[in-house]
């Protein structure tokens, strides 16, 4: 999980609040990982590292916050996610 601080703060005066995001990273077939925040449709980004996709994915979502509150959209609250395995025949 990645661990998101936002500042609400305002003239110095404020308050912060912390909220977990669940986040999915997808190793590349040719190294490096995909990340995506499953909570904010289209909230996406990769990395050379996990270190740096996190890095990475912790910028995408700030932006996508950043968005969505300019835009008058309600918040995304942080969704579970649950992931698996599924047998195909191939």
């Amino acid at each position: 999980m990645v661990r998101l601080l936002r500042n609400g703060n305002t003239e110095g005066m404020g308050s912060k609040e912390t909220q977990t995001f669940p986040v999915v990273f997808e190793r590349d077939e040719d190294g490096g990982y995909a990340v995506m925040c499953p909570s904010i449709p289209g909230c996406i980004s990769q990395g050379d590292t996990v270190e740096q996709a996190t890095a990475n994915i912790r910028d995408a979502i700030v932006l996508c916050l950043e968005d969505i509150r300019a835009r008058g959209g309600s918040m995304p609250r942080p969704t579970e996610v649950t992931t698996g395995f599924v047998d195909i025949a191939v």
